[in-house]
């Protein structure tokens, strides 16, 4: 009877060889997958951001959104997360808002709650900034915090804490006559943010946008409110939900593109982040 022949060793090198070669060519294209299956639950996400807050503006005959007001006792920690969160299509979102828990529809995947370190420290002590793959933390009470990847545009709201800001020629006052291609809701790095013409001269560089650290942010509390949507978080851009529901990826050269305000034009000049 004759014995099995078993695998020589240059055999097996070379099955193991043609493995890694396999295995170098699709892990790659695994990984885009993987960031394109994120990108779209974020965009589900402000997808239903939109949903809710169209809910809510029927629900209180749109009136202009009110994001906190100082004169309620309270109101000061809701902001606008806490309003919308019974109005996102799951009941157990305000009761989870009420506890302090995580909200799903709140994190974007590319921004995990584990991410978020509590390293970098917001201005007055408010929070933690969030970072292209962190979620900011708004601080609510001494024992209480929100997290979350997601901000609003500033100047489709009022906020009672920036109510000059608020009444200034920028503002969409009107929600209905508010254009379809403003921006709601997006990628960002705090609750709410305000781009500024200003800001068209003050671009931060492409690594500030993977990972904004302290001292960017700090060196002259508010930065540039451009800063906080411009970042790297979907391959060189960030998802918006528009005013007319849609979700459009915004790449950081077209960040100048989009109508922050009323007042806001592009810059002549192209801003190029390779």
């Amino acid at each position: 009877m004759k014995s099995k022949k078993g695998f020589t060793l240059i055999e097996l090198l070379v099955v193991i060889a043609i493995i890694a070669l396999l295995l170098s060519i699709i892990a790659p294209a695994l990984k885009k997958a993987r960031g394109h299956a994120r990108t779209v639950m974020c965009a589900s996400n402000l997808k239903q951001f939109s949903v809710g807050f169209e809910m809510y503006q029927m629900t209180h005959n749109y009136k202009r959104f009110v994001i906190r007001d100082l004169q309620q006792s309270g109101d000061t920690v809701t902001y606008w997360m806490g309003r919308l969160a019974p109005y996102m299509g799951d009941e157990s979102y305000g009761k989870q808002w009420k506890l302090g828990e995580v909200i799903d529809v709140l994190m974007c995947p590319s921004a995990p709650a584990a991410n978020q370190t509590r390293e970098v420290v917001a201005g007055g002590g408010t929070g933690f900034w969030g970072s292209w793959n962190r979620p900011w933390e708004w601080t609510r009470s001494a024992d209480m915090t929100t997290l979350s990847g997601y901000g609003i545009n500033g100047w489709i709201v009022h906020d009672e804490f920036y109510r000059d800001w608020s009444k200034l020629p920028e503002a969409y006052q009107d929600w209905l006559r508010t254009p379809a291609n403003v921006p709601i809701f997006g990628d960002c790095v705090w609750p709410i943010s305000w781009v500024w013409d200003a800001d068209k001269g003050r671009i931060p560089s492409m690594a500030e946008l993977r990972d904004p650290g302290e001292a960017t942010f700090n060196s002259g509390f508010p930065p540039p409110g451009v800063w906080k949507w411009a970042m790297d978080r979907h391959n060189k851009g960030i998802n918006m939900v528009l005013k007319d529901g849609s979700v459009a990826p915004v790449k950081m050269n077209y960040i100048f593109d989009v109508p922050w305000s009323k007042v806001f034009k592009r810059d002549s000049q192209e801003v190029i982040y390779k």
